[in-house]
């Protein structure tokens, strides 16, 4: 840690996480299920739950540092995961992972900093548009360099002069699925979103996959 006023306020979140995780654990699984189906709304009342634990979870985070939040999930190997994510901001970075550093070994859970890749994501991705379609590989990319900056370009395949601020988002959110918050708010200064109605398509543009040699080059970076 980088001080002993950070290292304390880590270990006071720990505190309130491992009196308060065994609460998360239950309820989860509980509302691990198809609120679709809930027709009584147990489910709908246990997410509830969760997400009032979550909310508090995000305060005592904000105790420790504000720019820091909780995300959660269930991992694969059916583990609840505790994602401490930055939100791209490169400044917090070092925050979440001395917070990590002090987290205790919880059974059942899965803690890391910073929203990792979504492994096979690049095999097999797809975006729901606005008109509600899901459409596999309807993005493609390329990157600008300027003096100052390097833009991630996302070109998406829209009749439409403008990106609906929906598919922007979950344009951004699927680029960084397959890159990793690290990688993407360290990779690339900015991230800008247009469509084939308004775009020329340059010389140099992929689909949206093969954004995997990304991030083969950004692994060979950090071993040297």
């Amino acid at each position: 840690m980088a001080d002993d006023k950070v290292n304390e306020k880590a270990v006071q979140f720990w505190d309130w996480f491992g009196q308060h995780q065994q609460i998360l654990v239950d309820e989860f699984n509980d509302v691990n299920v198809d609120l679709s189906d809930d027709e009584d709304g147990v489910a709908q009342q246990t997410f509830s739950r969760v997400e009032k634990v979550l909310d508090e979870m995000m305060v005592h985070l904000h105790k420790y540092d504000q720019r820091l939040f909780p995300y959660c999930g269930f991992s694969p190997e059916g583990e609840i995961e505790l994602i401490v994510t930055a939100e791209g901001n490169v400044e917090a970075f070092e925050s979440a992972y001395e917070l990590i550093d002090e987290a205790p070994d919880y059974e059942g859970w899965k803690i890391m900093a910073l929203k990792p890749r979504a492994v096979g994501l690049a095999d097999d991705f797809e975006i729901r548009t606005q008109e509600g379609e899901v459409v596999p590989g309807s993005i493609q990319y390329s990157i600008i360099k300027m003096e100052q900056e390097t833009i991630l370009l996302l070109v998406m395949e829209s009749d439409e002069d403008e990106i609906a601020e929906e598919d922007a988002y979950m344009g951004v959110n699927l680029v960084e699925a397959l890159l990793g918050e690290q990688d993407l708010a360290t990779g690339f200064d900015a991230i800008d979103i247009v469509t084939t109605a308004r775009y020329e398509q340059l010389d140099q543009q992929w689909p949206l996959a093969d954004l995997s040699s990304l991030t083969r080059e950004f692994d060979r970076r950090r071993l040297h």
